[in-house]
């Protein structure tokens, strides 16, 4: 018996000092940004070279959800990255694991398909 409480002791605090949504592991998540137009690439909000499109990103809820996507011959456009609560983190009765599943972006789910494509320059 003492065992038992010993444990759920244990797990109790386990989920007192971190939140839900990190234990569940939702803090990388992959998302894929895909076209079917060729000579695309996705740059950051600040205009840095992210990737050629298509492409997949490692990214958590705390990156920039924010790109611009560009081509030659294509009118450049803000690309962004949806995000909804995850759902784990609902569980986050007190304000430690709030507080670290919003440091570790594992309160957000981000979609994870982004389809790109962009108006033809005139």
């Amino acid at each position: 018996m003492i065992k038992i409480i010993s444990r759920f002791s244990v797990m109790v605090s386990f989920l007192f000092i971190f939140g839900c949504a990190t234990i569940s592991g939702n803090g990388k998540q992959e998302i894929r940004f895909d076209t079917r137009q060729a000579g695309l690439t996705l740059n950051d909000n600040k205009g840095k070279y992210v990737c050629d499109l298509p492409c997949t990103l490692t990214m958590d809820g705390n990156s920039s959800r924010f790109f611009v996507a560009k081509g030659d011959g294509y009118k450049s456009k803000m690309v962004s990255v949806d995000i909804s609560k995850n759902a784990a983190s609902r569980a986050d009765i007190f304000i430690t694991p709030t507080l670290i599943d919003g440091f570790t972006g594992a309160d957000v789910n981000l979609d994870n398909y982004i389809f790109v494509e962009l108006e033809i320059n005139e």
